[in-house]
């Protein structure tokens, strides 16, 4: 049987038997029911190359290699009026950020000698206030029966380097970033 052999060949046994089951009754060996469930849209990049929001990314390379740069041009080209707000935690918060900074004060109206967006040290307190922050809004919009849902970025820039972000294991911050890009509607970015 065609089914028989090319189970066979790739080794997979317990599918043996689905596809044999399939190839004798002529119907799809398992049907799966979509049920309905509450969607909610956020805004999305128009570059269809770059990834859909809410996303988790790890951009990696050796030290003046242009990461930053990058960062910066994602944010203001790419993903600019995905996100309500852009933190950025970065030890070298320095001129290569002004343009994120002036489009947040600018064009999202942020006013940042009251709201701290940027940190130039680690901060996992700050992270966690954050993301529950944004887990409080997220929960409220959809009690209002709001369809599209406010987003913020987050990003780690020249962080890996630094003992306190790796002291904690399942528990900590990065943890939870990682395992959940969309609990939230958050994006991050490395």
């Amino acid at each position: 049987m065609p089914g028989e052999c090319l189970c066979a060949a790739a080794g997979l046994v317990g599918v043996i038997v689905v596809l044999l089951a399939h190839v004798q009754s002529r119907s799809p060996p398992w049907q799966v029911k979509l049920f309905p469930s509450q969607t909610y849209d956020v805004k999305q990049p128009r570059d269809p190359v770059v990834c859909r929001t809410p996303s988790n990314g790890i951009l990696c390379a050796p030290s003046a290699s242009g990461k930053t740069v990058l960062l910066v041009s994602m944010i203001l080209e790419q993903y600019r009026g995905c996100f309500e707000r852009v933190y950025i935690h970065s030890p070298s918060i320095d001129p290569q950020w002004e343009p994120v900074k002036k489009n947040m004060r600018e064009d999202l109206g942020v006013n940042t000698d009251r709201e701290q967006c940027w940190w130039d040290e680690w901060d996992e307190g700050a992270l966690r206030n954050i993301l529950a922050q944004q887990k409080k809004i997220t929960q409220q919009s959809k009690q209002l029966g709001m369809k599209k849902l406010y987003q913020v970025l987050i990003v780690l820039d020249d962080m890996t380097d630094s003992p306190q972000v790796h002291n904690k294991t399942g528990d900590g911050i990065l943890d939870i970033i990682a395992s959940r890009p969309g609990s939230a509607r958050k994006s991050c970015g490395s």
